[in-house]
């Protein structure tokens, strides 16, 4: 009997176990790549990241609970 979900994603580990990485910067990596894929379908509540003590972005989830950026 076949995987009914279709292959398994693989998630390339390496970024996060070779080098030090922000918090932001995972999150970044979440957000969809262009306007034809969405991002990471978690939930994340509305979270506001700064940079250098200004506003740098918004994360939040859609109606279909997938990551968006809010610049």
């Amino acid at each position: 009997m076949g995987n009914l979900l279709g292959p398994k994603k693989q998630l390339n580990m390496a970024k996060l176990t070779e080098t030090s990485t922000s918090f932001k910067t995972l999150i970044e990596w979440l957000f969809a790549s262009n306007d034809k894929i969405k991002g990471a379908q978690i939930l994340f509540p509305e979270t506001v990241f700064f940079e250098d003590g200004k506003p740098s972005f918004i994360a939040r989830n859609d109606k279909e609970c997938c990551l968006i950026k809010i610049t």
